[in-house]
């Protein structure tokens, strides 16, 4: 298969309501992520020196939290954010990863954000929004050296937020992309860095730690 083929199966699949949106906005990470694809399926690593494993994973870092739930309601601020989670590896290269993320709570104005002009007189209040979701990914690798190695992440997050104010009340699934670096310092651990981007508004860069057992 070209990369001109599987773009094109890619862009052609039916996406669920929430993430037609940022289609456009994801069509060259979806072909990074082909092309990586091929580009590992004619690799000569050797798999036999590869066992597959599961491994746990844990991150902590910074979430930039900017969307409306409703036209008149908004979250936007910055929060410490945190994921834990588990993945399997099937080989160096490609790996399935769930985890818990918290995203900490920003703040929510209800009634009329601070960017929008009211025509009407509308209390403004202000308060704090537990931002929450669960995340399922494909992660891709691509080994720079025999401990160091770049990756990408490609799923859903299904995130939720509560607060005291309906309108600040939400949920939904979207799509997850993203990618950083990965060093690993023996065969059980390493560390990461990444960055991350939610279609609802969320973007978090993370440290890391995966423990391999």
């Amino acid at each position: 298969m070209t990369l001109s083929v599987a773009v094109d199966v890619f862009a052609g699949i039916e996406c669920p309501q929430g993430i037609k949106d940022g289609e456009m906005k994801t069509k060259n990470f979806v072909a990074f992520i082909v092309w990586v694809t091929i580009l590992l399926a004619g690799s000569p690593a050797s798999a036999g020196e590869f066992a597959s494993h599961g491994y746990l994973l844990a991150s902590i870092g910074e979430a930039d939290t900017d969307f409306r739930p409703t036209i008149s309601d908004a979250i936007q601020d910055d929060d410490t954010a945190f994921e834990i989670g588990v993945g399997f590896a099937f080989n160096p290269y490609f790996s399935v990863e769930g985890s818990y993320q918290d995203f900490g709570e920003p703040t929510g104005f209800a009634g009329c954000p601070p960017e929008v002009f009211c025509i009407a007189i509308v209390p403004l209040s202000a308060e704090p929004v537990e931002v929450t979701g669960w995340s399922v990914a494909l992660r891709g690798a691509v080994p720079v050296t025999d401990s160091l190695s770049v990756f990408a992440r490609l799923g859903f997050l299904s995130w939720d937020t509560s607060a005291r104010t309906a309108g600040l009340n939400d949920s939904g699934t979207d799509l997850l992309y993203g990618g950083g670096i990965a060093a690993d310092f023996n065969e059980r651990f390493g560390l990461q860095l990444s960055y991350e981007e939610a279609d609802p508004g969320i973007e978090t860069v993370k440290l890391g730690v995966r423990l391999r057992f």
